[in-house]
């Protein structure tokens, strides 16, 4: 089963929109969403990498985004890979 992160390594943020449709500064990124598919480190010669430095993560929650300010009215997730 191919893994939808196998070859990605995402991170997240969000920023608050406000009732008058201003918005707030972005959040700081989260680290990295990295599970190893394998602890081994195989380096490939002729790829020039780790072969095994493949993402297993199959599911991702997002949390402590339940605390809306009292002026906000919705919330944006920010979604960056590694290499954007």
């Amino acid at each position: 089963m191919r893994v939808k992160f196998e070859d990605k390594f995402p991170r997240f943020a969000y920023r608050w929109r406000y009732n008058d449709d201003e918005y707030s500064a972005f959040s700081p990124f989260t680290n990295i969403a990295f599970l190893p598919d394998n602890e081994d480190f195989v380096y490939d010669n002729n790829k020039g990498y780790n072969v095994n430095m493949a993402n297993s993560v199959r599911k991702i929650v997002l949390n402590g985004l339940d605390a809306l300010p009292p002026d906000a009215k919705e919330v944006d997730i920010l979604y960056k890979l590694s290499n954007d």
